[in-house]
């Protein structure tokens, strides 16, 4: 079959296209008595941006491998319970 013989049944508009999945975000409070580190990276090797205090409540925007991301950086989910 040569691509002259082809033959297009529909094309998809762009108006067309299923939207992408948005990320829920959720909110944690911390429960480390001395605070939470805020990390550029998920892991506890990373740079330390911030501090968050106890009790303190924050806004959760995605996860990966138990850290949450924060607008200005990532935590550890394990030290936080969900509101």
């Amino acid at each position: 079959m040569t691509k002259d013989n082809l033959k297009i049944e529909k094309t998809i508009e762009p108006s067309e296209e299923k939207p992408k999945a948005e990320a829920r975000s959720f909110k944690v409070k911390t429960i480390a008595f001395n605070g939470l580190a805020v990390r550029l990276e998920p892991n506890a090797e990373s740079g330390l941006v911030d501090m968050i205090r106890f009790e303190t409540v924050v806004t959760v925007e995605s996860i990966k491998n138990g850290w949450g991301k924060l607008d200005g950086g990532w935590i550890d989910l394990q030290l936080t319970i969900r509101k």
